[in-house]
This record gives structure tokens, sequence and C-alpha cells, in this order.
């Protein structure tokens, strides 16, 4: 019994085998004294005790012997088991780490054309502005200081406007996997300064309510993506069920709630068909055909906040609603 105790305690076949090795040495030890006992003092009645003796030894040890057989190969296969699992972690984690990579390239590539059409309008402006003062001056015209501060102010605007989008587009995919304490109000203005354009240009109107106060530890690029993944979902969404675009809208609320930080996104679409509302966050589940989505944005999305322990949902309330819960460290 106290083998069998110490084994399963040890977990290791090393320790159990020197254990067992031990008993085995010890029910010996006990056999000796019987032996010699038997052999140069014994008379009848001693022989038949001692024989009994020692073969309740032996039982023992036969016994013991068994037991030994069948712990050692459950504490092999234990271990076996234990490496699978440990196999399977990495080459699961290794998977996500390429999937993460999958769908960052698929948002670069979403934010690359509306990058292009959002620049269109800053640097048009910039042009207009430099041409008004061209041909003023081809003209001869008296060119006033007012105009030139109105040109110089328009063109400052504009290209900080064009700078503030390149810096929130590198950082996005900077490979960066270090958490930082962050404002959740700044992670999302930096994701809205990313669709800012691309949103005016659908005529989607944007409420954010976030208590700038609200901090959480986490990597900056993977709450980006995520809050990124749904509003580019519910912009795809609106524009595919045909809302009006008076009525087009999203709402984003941040708060706290006990020990967590909920970050509710809802839309004014036409909310989830409940045959597919527990799919959505399945990898490769997409309701936008072959050509029209990867399926990768809300799985994601739910693996961003698997690493974190938060949780994601999708429900409807006049719209599709996504509920993020992060912890409070």
């Amino acid at each position: 019994m106290v083998t069998i105790i110490t084994s399963i305690a040890a977990g290791s076949v090393s320790i159990f085998v020197s254990v067992f090795y031990i008993f085995v040495l010890f029910v010996i030890l006990q056999m000796i004294p019987l032996i010699c006992a038997l052999i140069y003092h014994g008379n009848g009645m001693f022989y038949i005790v001692a024989s009994m003796a020692t073969l309740f030894m032996l039982i023992i040890l036969l016994n013991g012997y068994r037991q030994f057989k069948t712990l050692k190969e459950t504490i092999l296969l234990k271990e076996s088991f234990k490496n699978r699992v440990d196999d399977i972690t990495c080459e699961l984690k290794e998977k996500n780490k390429m999937l993460l990579r999958r769908s960052r390239q698929a948002a670069m590539g979403e934010i690359i054309d509306a990058i292009a059409h959002q620049w269109k309008q800053p640097l048009n402006a910039i042009v207009m502005s430099i041409s008004m003062l061209e041909n003023s001056a081809k003209a001869n015209e008296v060119i006033k200081n007012k105009d030139i501060i109105d040109c110089y102010n328009i063109v400052n605007k504009q290209i900080t406007h064009l700078t503030n989008t390149l810096n929130e587009f590198r950082n996005f995919f900077r490979a960066d996997s270090n958490t930082e304490l962050v404002s959740l109000k700044v992670l999302v203005d930096s994701a809205l300064i990313l669709l800012k354009d691309e949103l005016l240009r659908n005529m989607i109107k944007v409420d954010v309510s976030c208590n700038e106060n609200i901090f959480i530890n986490v990597n900056s690029n993977d709450i980006i993506h995520l809050i990124l993944s749904i509003l580019s979902n519910a912009k795809d969404e609106m524009l595919k069920s045909n809302v009006d675009s008076k009525d087009r809208k999203i709402f984003i609320n941040c708060y706290t709630q006990m020990s967590k930080v909920i970050i509710k996104i809802k839309d004014s679409g036409k909310g989830i068909d409940k045959k597919i509302i527990d799919d959505i966050f399945k990898m490769d589940f997409t309701t936008k055909g072959k050509t029209g989505g990867t399926g990768m944005g809300l799985y994601m999305c739910y693996l961003i906040c698997e690493k974190y322990g938060a949780t994601i949902k999708a429900s409807n309330d006049n719209g599709a609603v996504f509920t993020v819960a992060l912890k409070i460290d």
C-alpha cells in the first residue's frame, strides 16, 4: 500500500521503480532470518510456521511485482498522454499565431483599400489650396496674408490627418507581443481613425461613449484588431441589408461592471439570423460567400478574447450587438 501511494504521489516511473526496489529489498531482508532459522534451528512446528511465513512473503512479493507492472504501465501512459497534450497545445498555439497573421494580412488589404479612398479627399484639398495660390500668382494678383494663412491651415490640417492615419496603420501592423496598461478610449479612437473615412464614405455615423479613465492591461494591437473586426462586420452587414443611409449607425459603449470592463458595439442593421448566431465565431464561417470574406474576422475576435480570459457574445437588439467582457487585473 505504501508503495502504491508513494508511486502515485511521485507520478514518475523512475521514482516508482526505486520505491519498488526498496520494497523488494525490505521483503528479502525479512525472509533471510526466517530461512536461516528454518535451516539451523527449526523443529516440526517451527518448520510449518516458517514455511507459511516464507510463502506469505513470496505471495506479497509476487503481488507487489504485479502491481508494479500495472502502475508502471499506467504512469508511462500518463506521461505519454501528457507529452501528447503538450505537443497538441504547442501546435494549436502555432496555428493560432498563423491565423492571427492571416487575419492581419486580410485586415491590411481592407485598410489599404480604405486608406486609398480616404486619402483622395485630403490630397484634393491640398492640391486645390495650392492651386488657388498658384492661379493668383500667375494672374499677378495680390495675394493677401490671410489667403496664405488660410492655405497653410488647410494644408497643415490635411497633412496631420494623413500622418495620423499612417501612424495608426504602422502601429497596428507592428509585431509587438508585449502588454501594457492603456486607456480603452485611446484604443477605440485608434480603431476609428483607421476606419474613419471608410465609415464616412458609406455614410455610417458612430456614437462613442467611453470613459477615459478605463485602463486595461493588454497588447494594444489585439484590442484594436478586435474592435476593427466588429466595426467592419457591422459596416458590411448594414450595406448588405440595404439599410437606408440616414439610419446607418454604430454605437460603441465602454464601461465597467463588477470586476469586468465591458465593450459593447451595436449597429442599426437587421440583426443576426438566429439560425447562425451560435456559429459566427467559428473558424471559416462566413455569410459573405466565397469572394466576400474569409470567415476569419469574428473567429480572431474569439481567439483574442480567449487569450485574455475574456468572453465575447453576440445578440440582437434592434440590430446586432457584440459584447466583450474583459477581466480587470
